[in-house]
């Protein structure tokens, strides 16, 4: 139960965080129709913040199910 909870929590939570991350960058360029009419750079950060973004996602899932269930 302890891994369905942290599977599904971290799909939750990537969820929200990239879409969270996807609308900031979407209205920062909303004049230049987004990503295929932006610089390098603008999807360099975009892409690292979507990784870090997961990344952040799964260990929060983690971390809260972990204090949820004290081995």
């Amino acid at each position: 139960m302890k891994y369905f909870l942290i599977v599904l929590l971290a799909i939750i939570f990537v969820v929200a965080i990239e879409f969270a991350i996807y609308l900031f960058f979407a209205f920062c360029n909303w004049e230049i129709n987004w990503i295929p009419n932006t610089g390098v750079f603008v999807r360099f950060i975009y892409a690292f913040t979507s990784y870090a973004g997961a990344f952040i996602g799964v260990s929060l899932s983690k971390n809260c199910v972990s204090d949820f269930f004290e081995d």
